[in-house]
C-alpha cells in the first residue's frame, strides 16, 4: 500500500514539473502542539499528549490564488489511560487440577501511555490572496501510514482473583498459582494500527521575505475519521502456565474487560498546534522573444474582444427581442386554452349531476323495497324465536329440577367422602411430623459429626491416604452420600517444618487427595473446594514427634 502511495505522489510532482508551471514552492515545515490518541472509553479515564510534526511539501499554483499541492511528513502522538480501580475478567481457565475458574484482576496506580509515529502523506488545495503579506487557508485530506506504534507501564499493582462457579466460592491464594497482591509491575511492547485517513485544514499569513523566500505562520488542525485499531479481542492479563506469577499483559488498545466487552471501542488519531513553513519560490523566466510576442498577442486579444463584445451586445438584443415575442403569443395561447377548460368543465358538471340525479332516484327505489323485504325477514324471524324461546324454557325448568336433586344426592356423598378424606389427612400428617422430627435429629446429628472432621497423621511431606484414613472417611461418604445438598472444605495443614510455599503445596496435596478420595467412592467433585493453611493453624505445640503427627491434617468443614 505505501508503496503505491510513494508512486502517486512521485507521478503528481513529476506532472507538475513537466507542464510548464509560472509559479510553485517547495517548503519545509515544523509544527507542534495537542496531538494524541482520541479513545471511545468504556471504563477509565485518558489523558491527551502533546506531539509534533516535521516534514516537507510541495505546491503547484494555477492561478496567483490557487494551488494545489502533496508532501510528506512525519507526525508524532502521545496519549495516556489511567485505569486505575477498574476490573477485568478472563473466563473459563484452569489450574493445575483442572479445576475451571474465573480470573479476576483489580488495577492499581495503573496508567498505560502510547506513542505513535504515522507517516502523513497530505493531498490539499490552497487558497491564497493579499499583496505583499497574505492571508491562506489550506485543507485537504491525509494518508497516514503506520511506522512505529509502542505502548508502557510501570508501578502499577494487580490483585488476582480466582472465582469458582461450581462452588460459587471465590480465593485469593495460593501465591504460587498466580492469586493475591503483586505489586510494582511494569511492562511495555508494540501495536498495530490500520492505515489513517484524516482531513486537515492549515489557516495564517504568508510572510514574503524576497521574490524566492517566504515564510509561513499560522495554526493547524487534523482529525482522523476512520478506525485505527486492528484488534480488541485479546486478554488483558497473559497468564504463564508453567509459572503463573510470572504473568504479563496486553496492551488496553488491544484487549476486552469481559468476552464481548472491549476496554476501547474506537481510536482516533487527532492534532490541533502552530505550524512554520519555510518556502522557497521558483518562478519560469522570459526571454525579450516571449515578450514581444506576448506583447503582441494581447494587442490582437483586445482587438478581438471588442468585435466580440459588440457582437454579443447585438446577439443579446435581438435574444430579448425574442424573447418578448414568445411570451406574447404563449400569454394568447394560454387565454384561448383557459377558455376552453372552463367550457369543458361546465358541461362535464352539468352530465355528473344529471347523472347522479338519476343514480339518486333508482338507488332510494331500491332501498325502500329492500327494506320491507328486511321488515317481513324480521317478523318472521322474531316469531320462530318466540317459539323455540318457549320450548327451550321448558325444558330447561324440567331440566334444572333434575339437576337439583342430582346435586342435592351428590352433596350427601361429597360430605361422607370429605369426612373420611380428612380423618385420613390428619392421619398422614401425624405420621409425616413424626417422621420429619426424626429425620431433622438424624440430620442434626450427621452434620455436627461431619463438620470439623478431622483426618491427621500423615507422613511427613506424604499426601497418601493409609487404611485407617481411608476407614475414616468411610463415614463421611456415607454423610455425604445421605445428603446430596451439602457441600464441603476439605484443608489441608502441616507441621512447622519446611518453607511456606512447600508447606502451602503439601497441604494441598493432602486435601486434593481427599476429594479425589471421595469422587472415586460416588462423591460429586463440584461439591468439594481443596485449600491450604499449611503450618498456619496447629492443633498443638509442634514440640515433639506425637504433636507433628496430629498437626498434619486435613480438616473438613461444611460450607453452606
Amino acid at each position: 500500500m505505501s508503496k503505491k502511495i510513494s508512486l502517486i505522489i512521485i507521478f503528481i510532482v513529476s506532472t507538475f514539473i513537466s507542464i510548464g508551471q509560472q509559479y510553485s514552492e517547495f517548503t519545509v515545515e515544523l509544527g507542534g502542539g495537542l496531538s494524541s490518541i482520541k479513545y471511545q472509553l468504556n471504563s477509565g479515564k485518558q489523558n491527551y499528549g502533546f506531539g509534533g510534526d516535521v516534514g516537507l511539501g510541495f505546491t503547484y499554483f494555477l492561478t496567483k490564488h490557487f494551488g494545489i499541492g502533496t508532501g510528506a511528513e512525519i507526525s508524532l502522538y502521545n496519549s495516556k489511560i489511567d485505569m486505575s480501580g477498574n476490573n477485568t475478567t478472563i473466563f473459563k481457565l484452569t489450574d493445575s487440577y483442572l479445576e475451571e475458574y474465573q480470573l479476576n484482576t483489580l488495577l492499581a496506580n495503573y496508567t498505560e501511555t502510547q506513542r505513535a509515529f504515522i507517516a502523513n502523506i497530505p493531498f490539499y488545495i490552497k487558497f491564497q490572496g493579499g499583496k505583499n503579506h497574505k492571508f491562506y487557508f489550506q485543507p485537504g485530506i491525509n494518508i497516514g501510514i503506520p511506522i512505529n506504534i509502542k505502548y508502557q507501564y510501570s508501578g502499577a499493582n494487580f490483585f488476582n482473583t480466582a472465582y469458582y462457579e461450581s462452588l460459587n466460592n471465590t480465593i485469593s491464594a495460593p501465591t504460587f498459582q498466580g492469586l493475591g497482591d503483586f505489586a510494582n509491575r511494569s511492562g511495555k511492547g508494540n501495536l498495530k494500527f490500520n492505515i489513517a485517513f484524516s482531513i486537515l485544514a492549515d489557516i495564517g499569513i504568508k510572510w514574503n521575505i524576497s521574490d524566492k523566500i517566504a515564510l509561513y505562520t499560522g495554526i493547524y488542525a487534523t482529525y482522523n475519521f476512520n478506525n485505527t485499531l486492528q484488534d480488541w479481542k485479546q486478554d488483558f492479563v497473559k497468564i504463564n502456565k508453567t509459572n503463573p506469577p510470572d504473568f504479563s499483559t496486553n496492551s488496553l488498545l488491544s484487549t476486552r474487560i469481559q468476552p464481548n466487552n472491549p476496554f476501547i471501542e474506537k481510536a482516533n488519531l487527532i492534532s490541533v498546534g502552530f505550524k512554520i513553513k519555510l518556502a522557497f519560490q521558483f518562478a519560469k523566466k522570459e526571454t525579450s522573444k516571449n515578450k514581444k510576442e506576448k506583447n503582441k498577442k494581447g494587442e490582437e486579444n483586445k482587438k478581438s474582444e471588442d468585435d466580440l463584445e459588440k457582437r454579443a451586445a447585438e446577439l443579446y438584443q435581438k435574444y430579448l427581442d425574442e424573447i418578448e415575442r414568445i411570451k406574447s403569443e404563449q400569454t394568447e395561447a394560454n387565454n384561448t386554452i383557459e377558455q376552453q377548460k372552463a367550457e369543458q368543465q361546465k358541461a362535464e358538471q352539468q352530465r355528473i349531476e344529471q347523472q347522479r340525479v338519476e343514480q339518486q332516484k333508482v338507488e332510494q327505489q331500491r332501498l325502500e323495497q329492500q327494506r320491507i323485504e328486511q321488515q317481513k325477514a324480521e317478523q318472521q324471524r322474531l316469531e320462530q324465536q318466540r317459539i323455540e324461546q318457549q320450548k327451550a324454557e321448558q325444558q330447561r325448568v324440567e331440566k334444572q329440577k333434575a339437576e337439583q336433586q342430582r346435586l342435592k344426592q351428590q352433596q350427601i356423598e361429597q360430605e361422607k367422602a370429605e369426612q373420611q378424606r380428612v380423618e385420613q389427612l390428619r392421619i398422614e400428617q401425624q405420621r409425616a411430623k413424626e417422621y420429619q422430627e426424626q429425620y431433622l435429629k438424624q440430620k442434626e446429628a450427621d452434620l455436627a459429626k461431619l463438620n470439623n472432621y478431622t483426618i491427621n497423621n500423615f507422613e511427613f511431606t506424604e499426601s497418601n491416604l493409609n487404611l485407617y484414613q481411608k476407614e475414616q472417611l468411610s463415614e463421611i461418604i456415607y454423610i455425604l452420600s445421605k445428603y446430596p445438598e451439602v457441600k464441603i472444605i476439605c484443608t489441608g495443614h502441616t507441621d512447622e517444618r519446611g518453607s511456606d510455599d512447600k508447606n502451602n503445596e503439601v497441604g494441598y496435596k493432602r486435601a486434593k487427595v481427599v476429594k479425589e478420595y471421595l469422587v472415586q467412592n460416588g462423591i460429586s467433585s463440584n461439591r468439594i473446594l481443596p485449600l491450604s493453611k499449611s503450618q498456619s493453624e496447629p492443633l498443638f505445640p509442634n514440640t515433639n514427634e506425637e504433636n507433628r503427627a496430629i498437626n498434619r491434617r486435613v480438616v473438613i468443614t461444611i460450607s453452606n
